[in-house]
């Protein structure tokens, strides 16, 4: 990991602690396994997405299509299929696709059949789901992602904060939601930091450091962050622990006896 604890104060960008505000909920606890799988996995599909749709619309004269009602995306082995969807007449169907193969957007074809199946159709009632549930704890606008739990079959959907600019870093400000298999029902809402701000960034900046005893916990939104920013995140979430992520490599630093100890 191209990361040592000696560099972690390079930029150190100050939250605010728990004293200054509201003790954050205790959120689903994941492990540092789980969050470095589902955050690299969230930043897969944003690339599919930026590769599909930016395909899409240089098939329109760079805009929209007519009748685009939002996208979904499916895995299917190394490559991704972004499949955009309309509404005529208010029944949603299958508007164009884009295969995505190694953040590379292949030609945008119609689909032959645009009947959704049910597992399309619950990934975005999921996205819908938890879109209108995030509350009046919004931060802005989002970028919204939706994977079924690789251990149950719950959908999990990910609002994450969009940053203004490419000056700025949006550490704060996500949400994870647990939603039921059909789409239909938030089951868990977790906000996975207890406030909404995006931190500064310039030209220089190789590293983050948040000191964040009680505010932003470590999570795979970091994960996202750090692959899609290019640069690692340290976290000192205690007096005596950092977790540091470097794209997809999480790493729990004890400073008191230094035990190391990474998780993939």
């Amino acid at each position: 990991m191209r990361f040592l604890l000696a560099t972690l104060t390079l930029l150190a960008v100050s939250v605010p602690t728990a004293e200054a505000q509201e003790a954050p909920a205790a959120i689903e606890s994941w492990s540092l396994e789980r969050m470095s799988r589902m955050g690299e996995a969230i930043a897969a599909q944003d690339r599919a997405a930026i590769a599909a749709g930016e395909r899409l619309r240089r098939n329109f004269n760079d805009e929209d299509p007519p009748g685009l009602v939002g996208w979904i995306a499916i895995a299917e082995g190394e490559t991704q299929r972004v499949r955009f969807l309309m509404a005529p007449d208010g029944e949603l169907q299958a508007g164009w696709d884009v295969v995505v193969t190694r953040n590379r957007a292949g030609p945008v074809t119609v689909p032959a059949v645009t009947t959704l199946t049910a597992e399309e159709r619950a990934q975005y009632a999921a996205r819908r789901t938890a879109a209108a549930n995030v509350g009046a704890e919004r931060c802005g606008r989002y970028n919204i992602f939706a994977l079924r739990d690789p251990d149950g079959d719950d959908w999990l959907v990910w609002l994450l904060a969009n940053a203004n600019d490419l000056r700025t870093v949006p550490i704060d400000g996500h949400f994870r939601f647990r939603i039921s298999s059909d789409g239909s029902t938030v089951i868990r809402r977790d906000r996975l930091s207890t406030h909404c701000a995006l931190h500064p960034r310039s030209p220089n900046t190789v590293q983050m450091t948040l000191m964040s005893p009680g505010g932003t916990p470590p999570s795979e939104a970091l994960v996202y962050v750090s692959i899609m920013h290019g640069f690692p995140i340290a976290v000192e979430n205690s007096p005596t622990t950092f977790v540091v992520i470097d794209g997809t490599d999480v790493t729990e630093v004890t400073p008191r006896n230094d035990r190391r100890r990474r998780r993939r």
